[in-house]
């Protein structure tokens, strides 16, 4: 277990190194928890963001492996290969669009006192 462990770890760092919107991601999710840290909300908004922040570092680094696959399968310009990595890239844009709009109802309501 602990050597698949280092193989996923291998993979953030790969994705770190390689991938500036996965390096983007964490950092917008840095700022989103100290956001939350100032705002004090409630106990479950602190599982539903964590658990999208999780979700959509997990959609960016699997948008950086297909997109690595497909550099390394076709080096070349492919228009089908670029619509497939346009899709797996919307698949990221929509998870982190859903967080965002999760961050701003997780505001309303810490201001509102919900």
């Amino acid at each position: 277990m602990i050597r698949r462990a280092g193989y996923s770890l291998a993979g953030l760092r790969a994705a770190w190194r390689s991938e500036r919107s996965f390096r983007d991601h964490l950092a917008a999710s840095g700022l989103l928890l100290a956001c939350m840290a100032a705002l004090q909300p409630a106990g479950w908004w602190w599982a539903v963001i964590v658990l999208a922040i999780a979700c959509g570092w997990a959609f960016e680094a699997m948008n950086a492996a297909f997109e690595a696959l497909c550099d390394c399968v076709h080096p070349g310009r492919s228009p089908v290969i670029g619509r497939a990595k346009d899709m797996a890239s919307a698949a990221a844009f929509i998870v982190n669009c859903a967080t965002a709009v999760l961050a701003m109802a997780m505001a309303l309501s810490a201001v509102a006192g919900l």
